[in-house]
């Protein structure tokens, strides 16, 4: 998971909960402006890159189901 630059400070509750790693973007916000990210979005990328799905807005844990059914679908 990538975070959204500027927004760091849940980012180690994020990672307790999640158990995956969470990395921070750069101060321009490189990634989260290519892959059209806005306030209280998911984007859902696969291993080759490609974003693959967009939950906006989110919120939790009313987007946890939606969320790991696209993961669930990219891992099979």
């Amino acid at each position: 998971m990538i975070n959204q630059a500027g927004s760091g400070y849940a980012i180690e509750g994020c990672g307790e909960k999640s158990g995956i790693p969470i990395g921070q973007d750069d101060d321009e916000g490189s990634l989260w402006l290519a892959l059209s990210g806005m306030y209280n979005s998911i984007a859902i990328v696969s291993q080759e890159g490609i974003m693959v799905h967009q939950i906006y807005p989110s919120s939790f844990p009313a987007s946890e189901g939606e969320i790991l059914d696209v993961v669930a679908g990219l891992l099979q």
